[in-house]
């Protein structure tokens, strides 16, 4: 997406909105983001921050969507993208992100890998037989890639 360059009357438009004391998030110029507003309202003075903050009204909303147990992708704040609503979440301790775990690969599963490639399997038909419980394809695969095998 290309930058467009701000005209004098969206700029007119934006000092209008502002005197007259609309909040930013309901603040409308055809085509810009609550963000490039934002920017555009430090670049001109009109605020001390580029910070984009939270409403009471967006935290209680925020809240009860995950009080609810509504998924992070479903939550619809306007004015929010979806990357603001989860770091939101996260650092107001709403949500906590998934740990992912990392399982280093034995040295009996690699040589029980090596055999069985040997003999022709494949990392879909080891992880459909179950012959590594817990391993993805995907994971048998780099492994095998890894290996050069």
């Amino acid at each position: 997406m290309r930058k467009q360059k701000w005209t004098e009357a969206e700029i007119d438009s934006l000092k209008k909105q502002c005197k007259a004391g609309v909040p930013l998030g309901e603040i409308r110029i055809s085509g810009r983001s609550v963000y490039s507003i934002k920017y555009k309202m430090y670049d001109l003075g009109i605020s001390s921050s580029r910070k984009i903050t939270w409403s009471k009204n967006q935290l209680k909303q925020l809240r009860s969507a995950i009080r609810q147990n509504t998924s992070l992708r479903d939550i619809s704040i306007p004015g929010k993208t979806f990357q603001a609503i989860k770091n939101k979440a996260v650092r107001s301790g709403l949500w906590q992100t998934k740990k992912r775990v990392c399982r280093f690969w034995t040295t009996r599963e690699i040589a029980k890998l090596k055999k069985m490639r040997a003999l022709g399997w494949t990392a879909s038909k080891l992880v459909s037989n179950n012959h590594f419980p817990g391993r993805s394809v995907h994971s048998i695969a780099q492994q095998l890639s890894r290996l050069n095998i």
